[in-house]
C-alpha cells in the first residue's frame, strides 16, 4: 500500500469493484481516530472537495466522518459484545500511559481507488496502532497479526474512487500538497460499519482515551 499510494497512478478505478464483502454491505469492525470534528481538518477537506467536485465517479468522504484507521479488525459478526468489551479495556490500559499527541497532515496521496492525505509523524502515531493490534489480538480477534511500521502509511481519505477514469485531470486539479492541518489524538475508537462503507452508517462501541486527552482538546478548542 505505501508504494501504491506514494506513485501516481496514470487511471483511477473503482475502490469497491473487487471488494465482494463492502460490496454486499458485510458489518466491519475497526480502530479509528475520529477526526471530524477538528476545524482546520474541515477547512482541508472542503477546500480539497471543492476541487474535486467538477469530476464525476469520485465518492467524497463527509466531514464528518473525516478518520484515521489504526487497524481493521475484520466482520462485525466474528467479535462477540465480550471480546469488543475486552478490546476497549486492553486498548484502555495500553493508552493510558500514552501522551495525547498533535500531528500534521503532508502531501497528497494518490491510489487507484482511493486520493487521501499523508499524516505524520508516523512515530507519534505508532504506538496508537499497536495498543489497537494488541487489543485485538487479546481478544482473540481474527486477522489481527501485528502490522509492519514500514508497510503501514497513516492517513485521511479525501474521496473514494467509484468508477474508472484518467488521473492526469485529476491530479492537476488537486495538486500534491495542500495547507497543513493540525490534528488533535486524544482518543482511539472502536467502530462498527453497518453496510455499504459509502452508507456512512457508524455505530462507535466504545473510546480508549490517551493519557492528558482532556488538556489537550481544551487546548484546542481555546
Amino acid at each position: 500500500m505505501r508504494e501504491s499510494l506514494a506513485a501516481l497512478p496514470c487511471e483511477l478505478a473503482g475502490h469497491w469493484r473487487d471488494n465482494h464483502a463492502e460490496d454486499l454491505g458485510e458489518d466491519t469492525l475497526s480502530w479509528q481516530v475520529l477526526a471530524g470534528g477538528s476545524h482546520d481538518l474541515q477547512v482541508l477537506a472542503t477546500m480539497a472537495h471543492e476541487r474535486l467536485s467538477g469530476f464525476p465517479g469520485l465518492h467524497l468522504t463527509p466531514l464528518r466522518r473525516l478518520h484515521i484507521t489504526m487497524l481493521a479488525a475484520g466482520p462485525a459478526g466474528d467479535f462477540s459484545e465480550g471480546q469488543r468489551q475486552e478490546m476497549l479495556e486492553r486498548a484502555q490500559g495500553l493508552l493510558s500511559g500514552l501522551p495525547a499527541v498533535r500531528i500534521r497532515t503532508g502531501r497528497v496521496l494518490y491510489h487507484p481507488g482511493a486520493i487521501a492525505v499523508a499524516v505524520h509523524p508516523l512515530a507519534s502515531l505508532t504506538p496508537v496502532r499497536e495498543a489497537a493490534v494488541t487489543a485485538t489480538l487479546a481478544a482473540g480477534g481474527p486477522g489481527a497479526a501485528p502490522g509492519s511500521p514500514e508497510l503501514w502509511l497513516p492517513r485521511l481519505t479525501l474521496c473514494y474512487c467509484t468508477a474508472s477514469q484518467p488521473a492526469e485531470s485529476i491530479i492537476s486539479a488537486l495538486g500534491m500538497e495542500l495547507p497543513a492541518a493540525e490534528i488533535a489524538v486524544d482518543a482511539l475508537s472502536l467502530v462498527v460499519q453497518r453496510g455499504p462503507r459509502r452508507c456512512w452508517d457508524w455505530d462507535t462501541v466504545g473510546t480508549a482515551r490517551l493519557a492528558g486527552a482532556d488538556h489537550l482538546t481544551e487546548d484546542r478548542a481555546a
